[in-house]
C-alpha cells in the first residue's frame, strides 16, 4: 500500500493505494471503484468505547473487537452492518 497523509488542524486525512490487487483494499477498490474506504476516530479508551458500542448491538470486527495495528497502536472496527454501510476505525495510542 502507498499512502500519503495530510494534517489539517488535528486532524489527518490519509490517501492510500493499494499496490496488491488481491488485499482486501485491493478488492474493495475493484469492486465499489475509488471513494473512501473508512473513516476513523482517534480515542482515549478503546476497550471501553467497544464494549459500548457491543452493547448497543453494533457489530465489531474480531473476537472482542480489539486488536493491535502493525504500528502498536489499539484499533477497533465498527463493521459496515452496523454503520450504514461504512466500516468505522477506533484507535487509541
Amino acid at each position: 500500500m502507498s499512502n500519503a497523509i495530510y494534517k489539517v488542524g488535528p486532524t489527518n486525512f490519509e490517501v492510500t493505494e493499494p499496490l496488491d490487487p488481491d488485499s482486501a483494499m485491493g478488492r474493495y477498490l475493484a469492486q465499489q471503484g475509488p471513494g473512501v474506504y473508512h473513516l476513523a476516530w482517534g480515542v482515549d479508551d478503546v476497550q471501553q468505547v467497544t464494549q459500548d458500542l457491543a452493547a448497543k448491538g453494533n457489530k465489531l470486527s474480531g473476537k472482542d473487537g480489539v486488536s493491535r495495528s502493525a504500528d502498536g497502536y489499539l484499533t477497533a472496527t465498527i463493521l459496515p452492518e452496523s454503520s450504514l454501510g461504512m466500516p468505522f476505525q477506533l484507535a487509541e495510542g
